[in-house]
């Protein structure tokens, strides 16, 4: 194996695309039902019988906002014979607003739900969509509303009723289609978001998902274009809140990465072109490698992405020296502020953060410039911290094995810091723990567990009645299914994690053997008593004219962070007789 495969193959983890994909943000006001009638035109049903007094006064109630007496009476409708299959189904879609009012959101949702699998055979099924997209509001992801909009044909979208929240359900039903995970689908989600015009509230998010929709498709001029129409957007408005400047800051971290697998792209492709072409393949790596750089270092300090930007920067100032400073004959710097980077990364402020793989991108510096010894060292480094925990954590994810209920609230502990790990491997673990995907799942456990204590906290005449113990009942069952899935998913994610310090392990050995194998070469080279003429090469840290050299003494200082630089030299040696 050679210097420069190392390299590649320490590449495989920085060359995937992982986003940080926000959901949606903010609250907006409950939509009108008109006194609690459906506000779509009506649909022909045909004969029924009349509405019984129960039906009524469960209306009276709900017009009244008395909400707790209407759920009784409507409970009283649904599971009686009074009433027909027609004022059924009102019933049913007055049951989900009523225990939406009451805020039951995932009560509610399991009334919506049977409503959206009868499908356009129900008489309240398109004027649910409207009650969807309240809940999406008020409920965390994971409660799986996106999967019931996305039932609706898009059609569906363009009722002259849902005119005020045609953009969000749109955009919803993009996120549905995105998340289906096939080409085909993904084609429907970028259709779904170009859909939302410049002077919606959704626009912005919806370009976003555009780009990451894009880079999914294998598209990145268009990602890039998607990612850049944010930020024109942006620069344009002249207050920029919160969201706005998280959406920003994703375009900015997005455009990085698109940029570097470009520049990876156009490298590969000048390695296998003819000399006429080659030269113009390696101009378009490098443009393609400083871009990356320079939105990289766009991202803020302050920012919660800002070390993941610093470690993945240091890939694209590793590629310029390493595969482009041969090929235009210039030192680019890119070691030495790769370098830098690293030591920032492993500064004691971060102690809760991991980047393994940095070590590993050191020694392979370390490596292309013959320092063989400080690459063994960054190596054994590597190995000294990430072997233990590598064998705690394969205990770890043997815990409990065969019940994700235990083992869901074991994550927990570990979320929270109070498991009976280390407090290094609390943090390590903790560290596979934090995504935003497994996070709605553990938002999703909290609500309902509110929910049930809500019912528990009620008046005694409610929470003795038929309806609260078919509340109870739902969010119970839905409750012990959450569960079981977030001990699920954070098994998961740890083993995730287990399986990525497998691979390191074995790449730190592929570099232990490539060291050995020059120094068993340059025994060789003694034996036959040839001379080994090394040249030292000393790579100068240039700064600019608003910035001093400041040397290192071995305290860290937190203004200092990320501004480090290293002074490579290069100790390659050229053998002759």
């Amino acid at each position: 194996m050679s210097a420069y495969k190392l390299g590649v193959g320490l590449l495989s983890a920085a060359l995937v695309v992982v986003l940080t994909v926000p959901e949606a943000q903010g609250r907006r006001r409950r939509p009108r039902d008109n006194g609690g009638e459906m506000v779509f035109a009506p649909v022909e049903v045909g004969k029924s019988k009349p509405e019984s007094k129960t039906m009524k006064r469960a209306i009276k109630f709900y017009g009244n906002k008395d909400y707790y007496s209407a759920s009784i009476f409507l409970h009283k409708v649904l599971t009686g014979k009074e009433d027909g299959e027609v004022t059924k189904e009102r019933a049913q879609f007055f049951m989900g607003k009523t225990l939406y009012h009451l805020r039951f959101y995932s009560a509610s949702l399991s009334y919506f739900d049977k409503i959206v699998e009868k499908g356009d055979a129900h008489k309240y099924y398109k004027a649910t969509l409207i009650w969807l997209a309240s809940l999406q509001r008020k409920l965390p992801e994971s409660a799986g509303i996106l999967d019931k909009i996305g039932k609706y044909p898009e059609s569906a979208l363009d009722a002259p009723e849902l005119a005020s929240i045609r953009d969000e359900l749109v955009f919803y039903l993009g996120r549905f289609f995105y998340r289906q995970g096939d080409a085909k689908s993904w084609d429907k989600a970028i259709k779904l978001f170009r859909r939302i015009e410049s002077k919606s509230k959704y626009y912005i998010r919806a370009k976003f998902f555009e780009g990451v929709t894009y880079v999914r498709r294998g598209f990145p001029v268009k990602a890039s274009g998607a990612f850049k129409q944010i930020l024109r957007v942006a620069a344009r408005q002249k207050k920029k809140g919160p969201g706005l400047k998280m959406f920003m800051e994703l375009a900015k971290l997005s455009l990085a990465r698109v940029f570097y697998q470009a520049g990876q792209i156009a490298l590969s492709a000048a390695q296998r072109s003819k000399a006429d072409r080659m030269m113009k393949l390696f101009g378009a790596a490098k443009k393609m490698f400083r871009l990356a750089i320079k939105y990289y270092e766009e991202i803020p300090q302050r920012s919660p992405n800002w070390l993941q930007s610093l470690f993945e920067e240091s890939w694209s100032y590793f590629m310029l020296d390493a595969e482009l400073r041969r090929v235009f004959k210039q030192d680019f710097a890119g070691f030495q502020k790769a370098l830098g980077n690293i030591h920032t990364l492993n500064a004691p402020f971060f102690e809760t953060m991991f980047f393994p793989e940095s070590f590993l991108l050191r020694a392979v510096i370390y490596f292309k410039n013959c320092r063989y010894r400080a690459s063994s060292e960054s190596v054994n480094e590597f190995r000294k911290k990430y072997m233990q925990l590598f064998d705690k954590m394969r205990k770890l994810v043997k815990r409990h094995k065969d019940d994700n209920n235990e083992f869901f609230s074991f994550a927990k502990k570990i979320i929270k810091g109070t498991s009976d790990l280390s407090a290094e491997m609390g943090r390590f673990a903790k560290s596979a723990l934090v995504d935003r995907t497994l996070r709605r799942q553990f938002d999703y456990v909290h609500e309902l567990e509110r929910e049930l204590k809500q019912v528990e906290s009620a008046a005694r005449d409610w929470k003795t009645t038929a309806i609260a113990d078919s509340i109870v009942q739902d969010l119970s069952l839905q409750k012990s299914l959450a569960i079981a899935r977030g001990g699920e998913m954070s098994r998961k994610r740890l083993k995730r994690l287990l399986n990525e310090i497998r691979g390191l392990l074995v790449k730190a050995n592929n570099i232990l053997y490539e060291i050995n194998q020059v120094k068993i070469k340059g025994i060789d080279i003694k034996m036959r008593g040839q001379v080994i003429k090394i040249q030292v090469k000393l790579q100068k840290v240039k700064v600019d004219d608003e910035h001093v050299i400041w040397p290192f003494t071995g305290e860290y200082w937190k203004d200092e962070l990320g501004y480090y630089r290293f002074q490579v030299r290069n100790k390659c040696a050229a053998a002759s007789k």
